[in-house]
């Protein structure tokens, strides 16, 4: 944990760093946009040589990609590795992920450290994240708080196929939607589906870019919700025909988490204050409206969570919106002190989450 800590400190300590000889720190104009590169180069370099140096005993599946994944591929011939998508997509044989395995091959022609895919995973991950929170984000600082607490446990220690599909779909993807290029978002998305089928998932993004929904419609959307979590089981049984993925099964014990709550209570919260931090913004080629569409749909969702927590999976693809839009909150209170009060909470809060849950890391030399 204290690695975890050190890493947000140095964050803290860049984003509140001077950009002149002056100590007054301007959060417009290019002060801000000096500060907020610099923190998220800072912020991505650290992310990548913690994911990258970490033990195998760090994150569940690290070991078990090295022994099931990792070292059978070079062992496995290009024919076989091509025979793969053959048995998937024309015979419909329970191949996983054949994508995942033809990006090992092909890395493995330059190296076969495991080590070094590690590091290949963690930059082809962090650098299209950093970029997103660079050119998105109103509070790069916040949204990379939020990432530490919420989403860096699973993309850099744990998930290396749903890490690289998700690499695909913030890079070409989310580049292809802001572009309207609707040809080259399905083909990003057809890509990192042979990687991990539960980027399908991702498909309606596309669309919700092209909604701007007004305050008096919000009564639909939530009306959707709540009508999610009655119909759960129906929309498991339609998401696993999609996929194809049939480890979507049913866990009694399985019980609703945190994130769940927080996801939901920060929902209502931006709503009720839709006026003040939607419907009032558009900046960013619409990307705020897109945001709030995909908390939505990760409201949406999260009711399958309380069928099984894989679905955690699906529901990360459109809760990742949330490192642009919780920055967003502030405008809530205006530019004083309730602004300061927010971002203030929202940090102690996360902070506190992430000390809660006593993460284990380790250097690979420890």
């Amino acid at each position: 944990m204290i690695w975890y800590l050190l890493n947000l400190l140095i964050l803290t300590i860049v984003w509140l760093l001077p950009t002149d000889n002056t100590m007054v720190v301007s959060d417009t104009g290019k002060s801000f946009r000096i500060r907020s590169k610099r923190l998220c180069f800072t912020a991505a370099v650290c992310w990548i040589l913690l994911s990258g140096l970490r033990s195998l005993d760090v994150g569940p599946d690290t070991y078990n990609y090295f022994v099931n994944s990792f070292e059978p591929v070079k062992q496995m011939s290009w024919s076989e590795i091509t025979g793969l998508f053959r048995r998937r997509y024309l015979l419909g044989e329970s191949v996983k992920d054949p994508g995942y395995c033809l990006l090992e091959k092909i890395f493995q022609i330059f190296c076969q450290e495991y080590r070094a895919w590690l590091f290949f995973v963690a930059i082809s991950f962090t650098v299209p994240l950093a970029l997103f929170i660079y050119r998105y984000s109103s509070n790069p600082y916040l949204s990379f708080v939020l990432y530490a607490a919420l989403f860096s446990n699973f993309f850099s220690v744990t998930g290396h196929r749903q890490t690289l599909s998700t690499a695909i779909l913030l890079g070409i993807g989310l580049y292809a939607v802001m572009h309207k290029r609707f040809l080259m978002f399905v083909f990003s998305v057809l890509i990192a589906c042979t990687i991990h089928p539960s980027s399908i998932a991702f498909l309606p993004v596309y669309f919700l870019a092209r909604i701007k929904l007004r305050k008096n419609q919000l009564l639909i959307c939530f009306a959707a919700v709540v009508l999610s979590f009655v119909l759960r089981k129906q929309i498991l049984s339609v998401l696993v025909w999609i996929t194809g993925y049939d480890s979507f099964y049913q866990v009694p014990e399985a019980r609703p988490g945190i994130f769940m709550f927080l996801l939901l209570a920060f929902t209502l919260f931006i709503s009720f204050f839709y006026n003040r931090t939607v419907e009032s913004t558009d900046n960013s080629c619409g990307i705020i409206h897109l945001s709030y569409n995909a908390l939505v749909c990760a409201c949406f969702f999260s009711s399958l969570l309380l069928i099984n927590p894989v679905f955690m999976r699906v529901v990360q693809y459109y809760s990742l919106f949330l490192l642009v839009l919780l920055p967003e909150g502030a405008r809530a209170f205006g530019n004083g002190k309730g602004k300061i009060f927010y971002n203030l909470f929202c940090t102690v809060l996360l902070v506190g989450l992430m000390v809660s849950d006593g993460r284990f890391y380790e250097f690979f030399w420890q």
